[in-house]
Parts: C-alpha cells; sequence; structure tokens
C-alpha cells in the first residue's frame, strides 16, 4: 500500500549519506570550488577519506550522516592547517548530538 502511495505520488527515496551533508558543509565554509582551489580540493579530498574509512567501523554507526560529515570536514580542515571556521555555520543540533553520543 504505502510503495503505491509513492509511486502514484512519484516521490523519491533517498537515504543521505555523509557525502550528502559533506557537499553541504563545503558550500557553507566556502571550500566547494575543488576544481579551482587546490585546498579546497585538498580538504574535501581528506574529507571523503576520513567518511570512508568512518562507515568501515561498526562504532561509527552512533552517528548521523549530518555529524560524521561535520566531523570530517571540521578535522580535514584542521589537519591542513586551515583558518578556523565559526563552527556556528554548521546546524547546532549535529554539534550537540555528536558531543552527547560521544560518552
Amino acid at each position: 500500500m504505502e510503495m503505491h502511495v509513492i509511486r502514484t505520488l512519484d516521490w523519491e527515496l533517498n537515504s543521505a549519506s555523509p557525502l550528502f551533508f559533506l557537499e553541504r558543509y563545503q558550500r557553507i565554509l566556502n571550500i566547494d570550488q575543488e576544481h579551482k582551489d587546490a585546498t579546497a580540493f585538498e580538504a574535501g579530498t581528506l574529507a571523503r577519506e576520513i567518511i570512508r574509512k568512518c562507515l568501515k567501523r561498526i562504532i561509527y554507526l552512533k552517528f548521523s550522516a549530518a555529524e560524521i560529515a561535520a566531523a570530517a570536514i571540521l578535522h580535514s580542515m584542521r589537519l591542513l592547517d586551515l583558518p578556523k571556521v565559526d563552527v556556528g555555520l554548521i546546524p547546532r543540533k549535529t554539534i550537540r548530538d555528536a558531543r552527547h553520543r560521544r560518552t
């Protein structure tokens, strides 16, 4: 029945992966021009690698896709010594939830 409604309404069901949120956070932090900016390319590549490694470990299942992406991009920026960003640009709920789940 549910599938009939979904097909009738022509909805597409997609799960949001960390890569979806990574692209969003890169735009927010102005490091989304990977094809033009070598620093943005390095940060994006490193963040994607961090995400791939996280997705292979069961311990990270308790974190949402948004939390993994936020941690990956912020950590990659830190490793590359990029200027500190205002964490307020990333939704507070994402950061608060990640801190709460750490324990």
